[in-house]
């Protein structure tokens, strides 16, 4: 207890859960609690019913708080028999409040092609639409042309920013009507296109680099991206006039040869900020090789990188520990182990692991990762999926990470599909590594068969919270905020201690956890017995300090009346 954690602005403002409100709601709850900003008019749409009169009634009428318009879904139902498309679209045309407007189709209600151009000719003289989504629409309603019909919004509007087509059934009609009409204005800040089926030409990534302040692409899932999309992807970043910070390439099915493509853009890019290229299973080690290398450029800024799903063999953990050790930009790196089946981290044979008689011996993977991340300071979170059964090679090298005081890692997240029997071990040595480190916010274990033991939950309890003594209650760990093993929720006094560290700064969760197991009851002296005299006063002052509701000062008066026994016995 020193000097530092005497600090009275802190005690003024902390939390102590009492027993009767300890911990009532799960950490998803209360966020869930805490979710939505106020602002929206439709917030929590889906629990209840509005009528599609009323609906139309505010954005004939201009209301100021219709912010987002959902036509298709719950926001706006029209029904078939009271519905006219020609009125609505002039109706949204002249709004000058909504910001976001989604159209999603569905088979959900009968509207035909005439309809369908009619609303948006409408719409098209609207200038205040930020936001545009086109979703599930059928090839039929959505051909593109409803592109050409919004080139008066697209030119004139200079409000607009973001365009998100997505899963569009047959859209390879609409290939150069998209194209055309991304070429006719400059002004997206974000463009998604996903979940499309047919054959898209790459052109229409050349027109997006005439949009010089384009932040966010999101080609995810797009189905197949093929060497000619690859090329203008990497003239799009290796532009120099390019502000991409956010790119998601998910499920592409892109192989070693557009991958190499790519590294060639992110090589010339200093803006890319997110690279998202999970589920690219097809990409082996030629392919990550040159990916991994564009992370050791010069230029790279390259803070979250995701490879989940795809295949991260023996031969290409080697460069990528490499890159992390060069790189001092990377926060996130997302990492699986498998195409298809789980890759053996600790050199046991598998179809597509490392093999036996390949020159690795057992564990040499979790070692590379190992000596990456211990003395990397930089990275912060750490997903490692699709990892097949652990050994203590592998457990022991992630506790090793954990226990370096030169790792930054706040977020752990390990998803393990078999299991080597020695998981319960495994989790809590990665509980014991943790009793010295001030950094590890957020613990996730899931994937392997039910691991919430009572000795597991015990371990994390003992970390936050040891109870041998008042000196080791005040070492304990009080940075750890959240734990989930397989799913399974936290017993009750270990979510209350975790909110204890999430709610207060250290010393006052320190100060709380200690009043909480020694002084339930109440101050007594026989607690302060043991302690030398020069330590006495300030144990006393720091443990009895007045908090914000004054529920400490009765069992301290009390506490004070007996000092005469500790002071003259």
């Amino acid at each position: 207890m020193e000097e530092g954690d005497e600090r009275s602005d802190e005690d003024e403002d902390y939390h102590y859960p009492s027993d009767e409100d300890e911990d009532d709601l799960s950490d998803e709850d209360e966020d869930d609690l805490s979710d939505g900003d106020g602002d929206d008019f439709f917030d929590d749409y889906e629990n209840r019913y509005i009528s599609p009169a009323y609906v139309r009634y505010k954005f004939e009428h201009d209301d100021p708080n219709l912010i987002k318009l959902k036509i298709g879904v719950q926001d706006y139902f029209p029904d078939p028999h009271d519905i006219d498309w020609e009125r609505d679209g002039k109706s949204i045309g002249r709004n000058t409040h909504v910001r976001e407007l989604s159209f999603c189709h569905g088979g959900l209600y009968p509207i035909v092609k005439k309809d369908f151009k009619t609303l948006f000719r409408g719409i098209s003289c609207n200038r205040s639409i930020r936001k545009l989504i086109f979703e599930n629409c059928d090839k039929f309603i959505f051909d593109g042309e409803v592109l050409s019909i919004l080139t008066p919004f697209f030119k004139n509007n200079l409000n607009f920013e973001c365009l998100k087509i997505l899963g569009i059934d047959g859209a390879s009609s609409m290939r150069c009507l998209l194209s055309t009409a991304l070429a006719k204005f400059d002004t997206l800040k974000e463009f998604e296109l996903a979940g499309i089926s047919g054959d898209v030409e790459g052109s229409y990534l050349q027109a997006l680099s005439g949009h010089p302040d384009l932040c966010e692409l999101n080609l995810s899932p797009y189905g197949s991206l093929g060497r000619k999309e690859c090329d203008h992807l990497a003239a799009l970043l290796q532009n120099p006039k390019s502000k991409l910070t956010v790119l998601k390439l998910e499920r592409i099915g892109i192989g070693d040869k557009e991958a190499v493509i790519l590294a060639t853009g992110l090589s010339g890019n200093s803006t890319l900020t997110d690279l998202d290229l999970d589920w690219n299973y097809n990409i082996s080690g030629i392919g990550w090789k040159a990916i991994f290398a564009t992370l050791q450029c010069q230029g790279c800024r390259l803070q979250k990188l995701s490879m989940l799903g795809c295949s991260i063999n023996g031969d290409t953990v080697y460069p990528l520990a490499n890159a992390v050790i060069r790189n001092t930009c990377l926060r996130s790196l997302g990492i699986s182990f498998f195409k298809p089946n789980p890759l053996d981290l600790n050199g046991a044979s598998t179809a597509t692991g490392w093999r036996k008689g390949t020159g690795y011996r057992e564990g040499t993977g979790w070692r590379a990762l190992e000596n990456a991340l211990t003395n990397n300071s930089s990275l912060k979170r750490l997903d490692l999926r699709g990892l097949d059964e652990i050994t203590m090679v592998g457990w022991q090298a992630i506790a090793s990470i954990l226990e370096s005081p030169h790792s930054g890692l706040e977020f752990l997240h390990l998803t393990i599909y078999k299991s080597a029997g020695n998981d319960v071990e495994g989790a809590i040595s990665l509980a014991n590594s943790l009793i010295d480190n001030n950094k590890l916010k957020e613990l996730v274990i899931d994937g392997i068969p039910p691991l919430s033991t009572s000795n597991c939950w015990a371990a994390f309890k003992h970390l936050v919270c040891d109870g041998t003594s008042i000196m080791a209650t005040h070492h304990s760990n009080h940075t750890l905020e959240k734990v989930s093993v397989n799913d399974g929720r936290a017993p009750k006094d270990l979510r209350s201690l975790l909110r204890i560290n999430r709610e207060n700064s250290e010393s006052q969760a320190a100060r709380l956890k200690i009043i909480r197991h020694y002084f339930r009851e109440g101050f007594t002296v026989q607690r302060f017995e043991d302690m030398e005299w020069k330590v006495l006063p300030r144990a006393i002052a720091w443990v009895g300090k007045d908090g914000s509701r004054g529920e400490l000062n009765n069992h301290f008066y009390g506490f004070i009346r007996s000092m005469s026994a500790l002071l003259f016995d």
